[in-house]
């Protein structure tokens, strides 16, 4: 339920037409650069300001141009949308948008059945790094 695309965030919050335009180019230009000190935007403000329709927006747009790999939307409304579920969820969609990827990732799993179990730290080395190496 917390991809972008989930039916339990139905129907996701959304940018009204021609609004937010500028904070969503920046967004786009920013999410298309190759600049190694480009890896993180950090999407903040006041609670009901627009982040989430603004979050939802972009991740169309790359959905629509063949960017995105995987989405996660973290909800207030939704236990199961935990950072416990982050990586796996992560690695699914990643496993799903890249198929070549299942094989590594079926490895890691069958190498190791607790990895779902493990620290944040490990499943991101085994779940996501390792897999795409």
């Amino acid at each position: 339920g917390a991809s972008h695309d989930s039916r339990e965030r139905y129907p996701p919050p959304r940018c009204h037409p021609g609004t937010r335009t500028e904070v969503i180019s920046h967004l786009m230009n920013h999410l298309g650069s190759t600049h190694s000190s480009a890896n993180t935007l950090w999407l903040h403000g006041a609670v009901g300001i627009g982040k989430s329709a603004i979050s939802q927006t972009a991740a169309e747009i790359c959905e629509e141009k063949c960017y995105s790999l995987a989405t996660f939307f973290f909800s207030r409304t939704s236990p199961e949308n935990n950072e416990r579920k982050l990586v796996p969820t992560i690695a699914h969609q990643l496993a799903q948008s890249i198929p070549t990827l299942k094989h590594y990732l079926n490895r890691s799993l069958e190498g190791d059945p607790t990895i779902l179990e493990k620290s944040p730290t490990v499943q991101i080395q085994k779940l996501l790094l390792d897999p795409l190496r």
